[in-house]
């Protein structure tokens, strides 16, 4: 994975810039795909599809931000005269305490884009994301957003987490369901998808009644290798998702 120029990103709630990471090239290997249709790229980040403004903490989606690829030496030039390390810059030579300063806040500002990474958002901002754009989105935006509630819930609740899941609060498991309803609605005839989300609230013999019916988003092959595991899990009355595997190709 190679690192592009720094993303520059103009909040439209409040026109303050914050800037994140990108990718100048990559690739797939070490991919992981998981039941819940999440693909995991090492190797190839991409920025989350949804921003939160440091500034006025308000969200967005990410291409009404005004994205601007930057040259990072615009940024950040690392001038021998200047220490970057130091709490302070160390001996400024000829520079003036205007230059000194300036370049002070050039440095930081870099630094805050290599700590915002790719803007991904934890599953508290994700929540807050949903609850403010959702009503306010196009079918496509409130299908991102779905999804992105959903992985986000995996990711902390539902057994992408490092070790076990902390106690999920009644609320957001009401909101999971919602979640999972309006994605059963808008993706009928979907059946691995749905049978995977039936899986995922503990509806089993509803998940596996629909497993086996035919997925046509997906070829013949693959589904039944994929129905085979969403089965086999529904089975065991696992809830978490799991990643899928596809040695049998």
């Amino acid at each position: 994975m190679t690192l592009g120029n720094p993303t520059r990103l103009t909040c439209p709630h409040c026109g303050k810039v914050k800037h994140i990471m990108s990718i100048a090239s990559g690739n797939t290997f070490g991919a992981t795909l998981w039941s819940d249709t999440k693909h995991d790229y090492p190797m190839l980040k991409s920025p989350s599809s949804v921003q939160r403004c440091p500034h006025c903490g308000h969200y967005y989606f990410y291409e009404d931000a005004n994205p601007v690829d930057c040259d990072p030496d615009d940024l950040s030039k690392k001038h021998s005269l200047t220490d970057w390390d130091a709490e302070w810059p160390g001996d400024a030579g000829s520079a003036t305490i205007s230059e000194v300063k300036d370049r002070r806040r050039q440095w930081e500002r870099w630094k805050d884009a290599n700590a915002n990474g790719f803007g991904v958002l934890s599953f508290d901002e994700m929540d807050a994301a949903f609850s403010e754009l959702f009503s306010l989105a196009d079918t496509n935006r409130q299908q991102t957003l779905l999804f992105m509630w959903l992985f986000a819930f995996n990711d902390t609740y539902g057994g992408r987490q490092d070790g076990p899941a902390s106690e999920c609060p009644p609320s957001i498991l009401e909101r999971r369901k919602l979640v999972v309803d309006e994605l059963c609605r808008r993706f009928e005839g979907s059946n691995l998808l749905v049978s995977e989300l039936h899986r995922e609230i503990g509806d089993f013999e509803e998940c596996i009644r629909i497993a086996g019916k035919p997925s046509p988003e997906v070829a013949p092959g693959l589904a039944k290798i994929i129905s085979e595991q969403i089965i086999a899990h529904a089975k065991a009355e696992d809830t978490n998702v799991f990643e899928l595997v596809f040695s049998q190709l």
